[in-house]
């Protein structure tokens, strides 16, 4: 008879394999109109995250918070706000990339656009879905630091308690990146598949591009897993990654694009405004880079 799994006895890289098999599946899939059924899967699983933690901070004592990382004056409230420092000066290039990496979705912009059943609808989809965006990340940042104060941890389901809502918000968090994954690597994926294709003279039909499709977004994800156990440090991914890449593709590159397609056509003040906006996503890139990777403290 076989042994049940002891998930105890798992290590973290472990778990990070399991993760990595469970999104392969997913990242197969080159069409974006089934991958929009996982990224509305990601929407409800945010949305339900952050009233999960709001739910939290209503009701302390019946949902106390963690005592091993919740300690001191943390409150776990957020009628009664946990003490905390107003700003740490020494933390904001760490914190830029941190905030920024949320709103680095201009790759997939081009091809969810390309995708939708109405394309006219796309601006008004890119304005909406920003609006919401800030509006849950100030209200997760808020109730974050309102409850746990200096005692907030990285991922803040860390301070929650044992109960039934942290229990289900842990699983949220869980789901979330499985259905976001696909999405966000999929411009990656077909980029490489084309210039593959290209390269080797093949046909983007038939069973011979499907396996070289297969095969290139296999290897993107195992190249995600050496990254992610090589270094764990989740808040310095997401620094490097909001600095690097998301300045880098969402301010820097779109400007620099701008300007060279249309610098005739552009007024003065519009070529001042975008040459200001393309230095300062190359300073802010560079700076909050090197912040993330020399200085890991000082984002606490």
């Amino acid at each position: 008879a076989g042994e049940c799994v002891r998930w105890e006895q798992w290590t973290r890289e472990d778990f990070m394999c399991m993760a990595g098999v469970l999104f392969l599946p997913s990242v197969w899939l080159r069409n974006l109109s089934w991958l929009s059924y996982f990224s509305a899967v990601g929407v409800l699983s945010s949305t339900l995250l952050l009233v999960g933690v709001v739910t939290t901070g209503f009701f302390p004592d019946s949902m106390p918070p963690s005592h091993h990382f919740c300690h001191g004056n943390c409150t776990g409230s957020v009628m009664a706000p946990s003490p905390t420092v107003a700003a740490h000066p020494s933390s904001v290039p760490v914190v830029v990339g941190l905030i920024m990496v949320g709103f680095a979705g201009h790759a997939v912009f081009p091809t969810l656009k390309n995708d939708m059943a109405d394309p006219s609808q796309y601006n008004t989809m890119v304005d909406v879905t920003y609006v919401f965006v800030v509006l849950a990340y100030s209200a997760m940042a808020a109730a974050g630091y309102l409850m746990f104060g200096d005692s907030a941890q990285q991922q803040v389901t860390l301070n929650l308690g044992n109960n039934v809502i942290s229990h289900v918000t842990v699983w949220i968090v869980v789901l979330n990146p499985i259905s976001k994954f696909a999405l966000d690597l999929a411009p990656i994926a077909l980029g490489l598949e084309n210039y593959a294709a290209a390269r080797l003279r093949l046909p983007t039909t038939g069973w011979l591009f499907t396996l070289l499709s297969v095969v290139i977004r296999t290897i993107l994800v195992a190249l995600a897993l050496i990254v992610v156990i090589l270094v764990p440090d989740f808040a310095m991914v997401l620094g490097v990654l909001g600095s690097a890449c998301a300045f880098t593709v969402s301010v820097a590159f779109p400007t620099a694009c701008y300007l060279i397609l249309f610098w005739p056509k552009l007024s003065v003040g519009s070529r001042v405004v975008n040459a200001l906006l393309l230095v300062l996503g190359v300073v802010c890139a560079v700076v909050g880079t090197v912040a993330a990777v020399l200085f890991p403290d000082a984002r606490a």
